[in-house]
């Protein structure tokens, strides 16, 4: 008797429960739009249906379709980049690359296949070997490498990072948003609400520790561009992961001129940098905070690019100005996606594309 007592209580505040849950989804969707659809699996970024593909046992970043083939009949248009040169979130024709190999393939004479890496890193031992055995299937053709710097590719120990890390985010709130972001990934991704939480559960975690100083905070500072930018209290360590940025970079370039090919940098800019008045709403996610930076990535990138004689190519200001016009005509257009400094819309994408098309091809 005891359980059957039990039984109805239990539906009633699990029905209860239920609609509260409901109620609350459908007001996180009315009011919070831009959150919606940001959900992943294991082949989807925010609700983006992705393939990758293979070519030579090289595993290619984005294929439009499987089965794809590369035409090595092609002149070679070799990426390195992380998720941006990916697609993250964005539908493969939208995409920065496929859209330069759209446009040159439709002005110019000669043909352009793209084999776009799936790594990020320079770092790793086989990314050199990576590059070489693509090159080989494009002898005697045109050939272009081209990295997409990022500010967090300037790492240090991944270990390390992580315990110190740990150690900042030892506190009650920065427990429960590890608890929910785990949450949110494994089972409720797909819910507006839950992301929604998590970003004002964030920001109190970032108020409870605005106050302190930059060397207080330690890596909760700059997060993932504390190397890049140097932050207060990580100065050795951001010297020494620019000493280790550099050496690579100096032998991504041996090996282009050994293949014959034209190596090409281009920066891929932060809301940060395009959105300097803070229109794009969620605009810091994180909290980072830049005052407690000591180095000024861009011009360590162009001392280092002329030093070794690689082209650096900077679509920041051009990406800044497309912004900026819209906003001149009365028009908002987001430039990156919702409560995310890095990752760049289907509009920053085409702005981006026509940029380095031009630049690579006619300057």
């Amino acid at each position: 008797m005891k359980i059957r007592s039990l039984i109805k209580p239990f539906i009633i505040n699990s029905s209860f429960f239920a609609i509260i849950l409901i109620i609350g989804e459908l007001f996180f969707r009315a009011f919070y739009p831009e959150f919606k659809g940001d959900y992943f699996s294991e082949n989807i970024t925010r609700s983006i249906n992705y393939r990758k593909g293979n070519f030579k046992g090289i595993e290619l970043a984005r294929t439009p379709r499987n089965g794809f083939l590369i035409d090595t009949d092609s002149d070679m248009f070799l990426i390195i980049g992380g998720s941006i040169t990916q697609g993250f979130g964005l539908p493969y024709e939208d995409i920065y690359w496929v859209k330069i190999k759209r446009l040159h393939n439709l002005i110019k004479e000669s043909k352009l296949e793209v084999i776009a890496i799936n790594d990020s890193s320079i770092y790793r031992s086989n990314i050199m070997d990576q590059v070489r055995i693509a090159s080989n299937e494009f002898s005697q053709k045109n050939k272009y490498i081209i990295y997409q710097f990022n500010f967090n590719d300037v790492v240090t120990n991944r270990s390390q990072k992580n315990k110190n890390m740990d150690k900042q985010e030892n506190n009650i709130l920065a427990s429960f948003d590890q608890y929910l972001r785990i949450l949110a990934i494994q089972h409720l991704h797909k819910s507006v609400m839950v992301r929604v939480s998590r970003y004002y559960i964030g920001l109190i975690k970032r108020n409870s520790i605005i106050s302190k100083s930059c060397k207080e905070k330690g890596i909760l500072s700059l997060q993932g561009y504390t190397y890049a930018f140097g932050s207060k209290g990580f100065e050795k360590e951001a010297q020494l992961s620019w000493q280790m940025f550099e050496g690579n970079l100096s032998k991504l370039k041996d090996l282009a001129s050994e293949l014959e090919a034209k190596l090409i940098v281009f920066i891929s800019p932060t809301v940060f940098d395009i959105d300097i008045n803070s229109i794009h709403p969620y605009i810091n996610p994180y909290g980072l905070d830049f005052s407690c930076s000591t180095i000024e990535p861009r011009e360590k990138l162009r001392r280092i690019s002329k030093q070794y004689n690689i082209r650096l190519i900077d679509p920041t200001s051009y990406l800044k100005k497309r912004f900026e016009s819209n906003l001149k005509d009365g028009n908002f257009i987001r430039f990156y996606m919702a409560g995310d400094v890095n990752h760049i819309t289907p509009t920053a994408s085409s702005h981006l594309s026509n940029y380095l098309f031009s630049k690579i091809f006619f300057d």
